[in-house]
């Protein structure tokens, strides 16, 4: 019984979601709604893949397409604040070693076939699931792997937690406490402050954001019981704020935190989000990005557990250098 790839249309994104809530290696950027206006807002055109073995549905793998001067394929696409995204298998871990290669495997050629065969791109990145570690079949097909560091911590005794994070971070908690911070959910209109806040910073570090403001208060609307904004204020002045992803039984740090003339705002915050995560019977807090030594520097004090994760790229050796001259002449940010 052999493999078949089906294009998902939209009557059929019950059956995509079902999948998303049942594979262990999806997020929030899996479902149909983000993926949908991620489509909207950059301009790429989605192919949500579905891949069958006989009548079964075995995975997903949603990718992005768009021609410019070269046909580009990503998943997920830039600028959107997808962390990660890639192929997503239904229980892939219960499986025997010998099938989960075999399904990976025949997912994976099977995408890369259509990627390069039938849309004919120059170009396919993919950042995958810290959940899908084999990247063995991206390797025997020849694309370039690279390491991605996220951080992530049990937070299911809080107790356990305040112990075991570094001393100096319980220090700025409890000066925070002392200068009588609070800790506060926000809506909609904090979105601004802290997408301003980003840009502040980025712009002392000659950085630029590319992900519209339009595009997170958009997000906020479609999901609003998995987006969380928690804001740390003194007399009523916003101090600092962070945007969560809620999904099953994660909570991740989105964006924001960004770096303050206050000391202690970003460490009471995370502490008062992760607080606020166990209560609502959350088991993990999750933190994208800790592969740049300052940003690692400052999650770690909260003794999380690292995880490793891989993207992988291959494209036709002439967009090796087109890819070269845009690094160097433009600094971007992706988030």
């Amino acid at each position: 019984m052999g493999f078949d790839l089906v294009i998902v249309k939209d009557d059929d994104r019950d059956l995509w979601n079902e999948i998303v809530f049942k594979s262990n290696q999806t997020h929030l950027f899996h479902t149909w709604k983000w993926l949908k206006l991620a489509e909207r807002f950059t301009g790429f055109k989605l192919y949500p893949i579905l891949i069958l073995k006989g009548h079964e549905p075995i995975g997903i793998y949603p990718i992005f397409f768009k021609k410019k001067i070269f046909k580009l394929v990503f998943s997920p696409p830039p600028y959107t604040g997808m962390s990660y995204l890639g192929p997503a298998l239904i229980g892939y871990e219960s499986l025997k070693e010998d099938k989960k290669l075999y399904y990976l495997s025949n997912l994976i050629k099977i995408v890369h076939k259509f990627v390069f065969s039938e849309l004919k791109s120059s170009y396919f990145f993919s950042s995958l699931s810290p959940k899908l570690i084999d990247v063995r079949p991206y390797k025997w097909l020849g694309y370039e792997i690279k390491v991605i560091f996220h951080y992530i911590m049990n937070i299911s005794d809080v107790e356990k937690v305040w112990k075991n994070m570094k001393k100096h971070a319980r220090e700025n908690i409890k000066k925070g406490i002392r200068r009588e911070y609070t800790f506060e959910l926000g809506n909609q209109d904090d979105i601004e402050f802290i997408y301003q806040a980003l840009i502040g910073r980025y712009n002392i570090q000659g950085k630029k954001i590319y992900m519209e403001l339009e595009y997170l208060k958009r997000v906020y609307k479609e999901f609003r019981d998995n987006i969380k904004i928690f804001l740390c204020k003194k007399d009523g002045n916003y101090l600092t704020g962070i945007v969560a992803i809620c999904f099953k039984d994660k909570i991740s740090f989105w964006i924001g935190g960004a770096k303050t003339d206050d000391t202690y705002s970003n460490d009471f915050l995370h502490w008062k989000a992760i607080e606020w995560a166990s209560k609502n019977g959350f088991k993990y807090y999750e933190e994208f990005g800790a592969g740049t030594q300052r940003l690692a520097r400052f999650k770690s004090k909260f003794n999380p557990e690292l995880v490793v994760c891989f993207s992988v790229k291959k494209c036709k050796s002439y967009m090796k250098l087109a890819e070269e001259i845009y690094r160097m002449g433009r600094n971007y940010l992706r988030i």
